[in-house]
């Protein structure tokens, strides 16, 4: 008589690491997407931010060689020039603020991982006591 309750709770017991099991594997997929899509625009941002760098330097340097015309030729392309080097600049803030959100997501996602992995210590934790109880 013992022997059937007993099968049934190692049945459940079995389900239920099952169950937990693939919720992990599946927590960790998606924690691994979330973190390749996290770099693959961590990456994007530090190229854009790269290109607007070398776009800054072409301006500062077009902006040296003006100084050299005569004043009144110059002042129109200075102007242009403080134009485009202003966006420039707001384009980069722009993708501080990004290259940040990103790095918070990351964070974010770490901190998930960590929740996740805590949760399953307990749970590995329960069914060993619960294994435990089934045997006395």
């Amino acid at each position: 008589m013992t022997r059937g309750p007993l099968n049934q709770v190692e049945e459940k017991l079995k389900l239920t690491i099952e169950r937990f099991s693939k919720q992990l594997a599946e927590e960790q997929a998606a924690r691994l997407e979330a973190e390749r899509l996290a770099k693959e625009s961590r990456k994007e941002s530090d190229e854009e931010i790269r290109k607007l760098k070398e776009k800054l330097n072409v301006t500062q340097l077009e902006a040296e060689r003006l100084a050299g015309k005569s004043r009144k030729e110059s002042d129109e392309e200075i102007k242009k020039l403080k134009e485009k080097l202003n966006k420039t600049q707001l384009e980069a803030k722009n993708l501080v603020g990004k290259s940040r959100q990103s790095d918070e997501h990351i964070q974010n996602l770490k901190a998930e991982l960590n929740k996740t992995r805590k949760q399953s210590e307990e749970f590995r934790r329960h069914v060993a006591e619960q294994q435990k109880c089934a045997i006395v």
